[in-house]
């Protein structure tokens, strides 16, 4: 009795034994499992997902969970010698994905009455990206939710979860490279750009520099910063500008400079103009062409003043300072008036400031050709002192007198030889340019002429006879004398000198 029931035992043992090896063979006939080499912190790896069957399979799903920090990215169907499908298979795997990106299932599928036969071998290769967060070390990938569909639809269950060991290696040190910039200028200066291999690149802003245009870089740019240092050369292009001239006359032409940038600039000839004298630009011609188009503006100054009489003696002035040096004209100006004989004498001048009025002596030109007489030409003109003649600039009406009456005015008489006219009525209008007499009324009275000499014409004689009854003779002071020494006088309204 003791050996049935001892048979009995070990009976059931067996069975039990069986069972267990079943199940086991089952599980180990249908499942999936995943590996990979190990993956580096702060980078993308691959993850091989492996089949084993035993009998055919046409479709097969799973779940699979990366650890925190890694995230799935893509799956491919594996190909090549790793690949387990048939050629005509054409797998099609779907994904879907949780909100943490770390949570997988994939779902494969083939062409219809084609299916998957053999042992083992890869059937997807799973692209994830680690977290430069990630610590290095063991982590688990964990696989679950198989399931194995037959080409008669027969259902293959793998139960249970299944935790695979993967290694994260330590992120990779990468160290930064630089974008040197050469512009070929000490002052323009751009910045240089220093990162990761791969970041993103922002150009700098285009360089600019005075008389050139930035044509790029060579080499251009990258969009993304390269594995190794690199350098970025300037291109430029030299402009071209003009400089013009402008003479101020239609019959003055001077042809305007155009060429590059800094390069040295031959000044023109100086234009001439009948009547003036070039005394520079303005601004003056650089040497070398700015880096912008310039106009220089011709500088003039008249060279003389036109003086056409239309009689041997003319009232004259002008707005300039004027040079009778060595001019035919005889200038003039009118230095004491003596009283007791009503006689103005004039003394000669050479430099004539302007506003001044004078009295111009000249032999009448021939008609078209009038006299021309220098402009001063000094820093400094010489002062005329006591001159009683005024000058008339623009064209006026001349009154008798002022009108406090402190002056009498005369003008020259065209019609007397040597004498001025008192201006009388409602005065004389003269012209511009010209010039009257001016004297103290208490000295003329109510003389209605005023005779003139001039004291660079006095006659000489060694003496004068009083006897004859003839002659009145008068000092420069206007006193009556009766035997002149050595010196000047008047004698019947003319100067004289006694030697």
């Amino acid at each position: 009795m003791k050996k049935f029931f001892t048979l009995i035992s070990m009976f059931m043992l067996c069975l039990c034994g069986m069972a267990a090896e079943t199940e086991n063979t089952m599980n180990e006939r249908y499942r999936i499992e995943v590996w990979g080499e190990a993956g580096q912190a702060g980078a993308t790896a691959e993850l091989y997902l492996d089949m084993y069957n035993y009998t055919e399979i046409a479709m097969w799903n799973c779940t699979l969970q990366l650890p925190e920090g890694v995230t799935f990215v893509s799956v491919e169907p594996a190909t090549g010698e790793e690949g387990r499908y048939p050629d005509a298979y054409n797998p099609v795997i779907s994904t879907t994905v949780n909100d943490a990106g770390n949570v997988v299932t994939f779902s494969c599928s083939g062409a219809q009455g084609i299916a998957l036969t053999g042992n083992t071998g890869v059937v997807a290769v799973v692209t994830v990206n680690i977290a430069s967060t990630v610590e290095a070390g063991q982590y688990n990938l964990i696989v679950s939710n198989i399931t194995l569909e037959g080409p008669s639809s027969d259902i293959h269950n793998y139960s249970g979860t299944k935790e695979y060991e993967w290694t994260v290696e330590p992120a990779a040190v990468v160290e930064p490279v630089t974008i040197t910039f050469e512009t070929g200028f000490d002052d323009v200066i751009v910045e240089p750009i220093s990162a990761v291999p791969g970041e993103a690149v922002t150009a700098p802003a285009d360089p600019e520099k005075a008389g050139y245009t930035f044509m790029g870089w060579e080499p251009a740019v990258p969009e993304v910063m390269p594995e190794q240092d690199m350098t970025c050369v300037a291109q430029w292009s030299i402009n071209q500008y003009t400089i013009t001239f402008v003479t101020g006359f239609d019959d003055v032409v001077v042809d305007p400079i155009t060429q590059d940038y800094n390069t040295p600039v031959q000044a023109p000839e100086n234009p001439t103009k009948e009547g003036y004298v070039f005394i520079g630009w303005e601004p003056s011609v650089p040497e070398v062409m700015p880096a912008e188009d310039t106009e220089c503006v011709a500088q003039w100054e008249a060279t003389v003043e036109f003086f056409a009489p239309t009689e041997q003696y003319t009232m004259f002035s002008s707005d300039k300072d004027l040079d009778f040096t060595d001019s035919p004209v005889k200038a003039y100006i009118a230095v004491d008036y003596i009283e007791a004989v009503n006689y103005a004498m004039l003394e000669p001048v050479t430099v004539v400031p302007a506003g001044t009025g004078v009295m111009l002596v000249a032999e009448v030109p021939a008609q078209g050709e009038p006299y021309m007489i220098p402009f001063f030409a000094d820093e400094e003109t010489p002062a005329v002192e006591g001159n009683l003649f005024v000058a008339v600039l623009e064209a006026a009406v001349i009154a008798p007198s002022d009108p406090t009456n402190t002056s009498a005015n005369y003008v020259l008489n065209p019609d007397e030889a040597n004498a001025f006219s008192a201006v009388t009525g409602d005065g004389v209008q003269l012209p511009a340019k010209s010039a009257y007499l001016q004297l103290n009324p208490e000295e003329v009275g109510d003389a209605a002429t005023v005779r003139f000499g001039l004291i660079d014409n006095t006659t000489a004689i060694t003496s004068v006879k009083v006897n004859d009854g003839k002659s009145a003779i008068f000092d420069l002071q206007g006193r009556r004398v009766s035997q002149p020494a050595k010196g000047l006088y008047i004698i019947n309204g003319k100067k004289v000198a006694v030697k």
